[in-house]
């Protein structure tokens, strides 16, 4: 992203590097918010909006032009990037059965620690070949795929023996 902002929106690196720093805090109140909203809404129908959510931002983020709304947009996108995992948590853990968690927890992590070790280089390939833009449409298409791909997820119930976690709330 800081390639993006120095490279292509002419941001001078400290700036760039001070938009990029405020992500991650961002981050906190959207796994916060993250973990509200697959409480209210359950956990599939969060993530779905949280993943909409973030192709509308990550397709803005390319669009708008003015410094303030660059930072803006990359802010809340963080914020919304970062609340894609407590639903995601929340969803692995209601349909994996108590007893297998700790593998299913393993291939969960070792696919997130997998994809975030080869994503960029993918995304520097794209944009040696190409140029940064179009690094924006491929994120984008990823999104889509997975809200297309998390619609073919059945419908699923809390297996905790807690009461107070009704099952509604994670559809």
């Amino acid at each position: 992203m800081t390639t993006y902002f120095v490279d292509f929106r002419n941001l001078p690196e400290t700036t760039a590097s001070l938009v990029f720093a405020f992500g991650p805090i961002m981050g906190i109140a959207g796994s916060l918010g993250g973990g509200f909203f697959a409480e209210r809404l359950g956990a599939k129908r969060a993530l779905k909006w949280t993943i909409l959510c973030c192709a509308v931002l990550l397709l803005t983020l390319s669009l708008v032009s003015h410094l303030y709304l660059l930072a803006l947009v990359y802010l809340v996108y963080a914020l919304f990037n970062n609340a894609l995992w407590s639903p995601m948590n929340t969803i692995v853990a209601s349909i994996t059965p108590e007893a297998e968690r700790g593998l299913s927890y393993s291939f969960y992590f070792f696919t997130e620690a997998l994809i975030d070790s080869i994503a960029p280089s993918i995304a520097a390939s794209v944009i040696v070949l190409s140029s940064v833009w179009h690094v924006f449409p491929f994120s984008v298409a990823f999104f889509i795929i997975s809200l297309m791909m998390l619609q073919f997820l059945p419908r699923f119930e809390q297996r905790s023996d807690d009461p107070k976690i009704a099952p509604e709330r994670i559809q």
